[in-house]
């Protein structure tokens, strides 16, 4: 099923780093599951987040309301589905909204990140947490625009911008 559609679904995913997926199915301190599954699911999330926020932009638009509709994302530093997939969601808001024509709205994300001790254990998801942060920094900083991950609007779609208008 997926040598099918590889070129299509994996094309920003290379060969290596699929390889390098854990054999134990456990994120062991990498985050390529994560992205995996966003990839193999990416039209019935965008769909969903379409249908959500459709919703909500109609709300907003019919109330007349002026103020900026605010649309928050919260997710954990810890793991590594949210993490993985953070700057991601940001983007699908962004496409949306741009489809929609509808500029009168400010995302941002909430993350969290627990305190680690200095155990085998924890070394993990402290790990996630950097990474996640370093690609959200990353991101934020404006200096370079990266399309979005999924080939479907990678042409339409170049380059978006930051992910979110404010992380916190």
């Amino acid at each position: 099923e997926y040598r099918k559609s590889a070129e299509t679904l994996f094309s920003r995913v290379s060969r290596q780093w699929l390889y390098n997926i854990p054999k134990s199915l456990t994120t062991e301190g990498v985050r390529p599951l994560s992205t995996l599954a966003l990839l193999d699911h990416y039209d019935d999330l965008y769909r969903k987040l379409e249908d959500e926020l459709g919703r909500l932009i109609e709300a907003h638009n019919n109330a007349g309301d002026e103020e900026p509709l605010r649309v928050y994302v919260y997710s954990s530093l810890h793991g590594g589905t949210g993490s993985g997939m953070l700057v991601e969601i940001g983007n699908m808001i962004r496409i949306i909204c741009r489809e929609r024509g509808f500029t009168n709205y400010r995302s941002s994300c909430v993350i969290s990140c627990a305190m680690t001790t200095n155990s085998a254990a924890t070394n993990l998801p402290a790990a996630g947490a950097l990474c996640c942060l370093s690609e959200l920094v990353y991101q934020m900083g404006g200096e370079e625009d990266l399309p979005p991950i999924h080939r479907q609007y990678q042409v339409s779609y170049p380059t978006l911008g930051r992910p979110f208008d404010w992380a916190t």
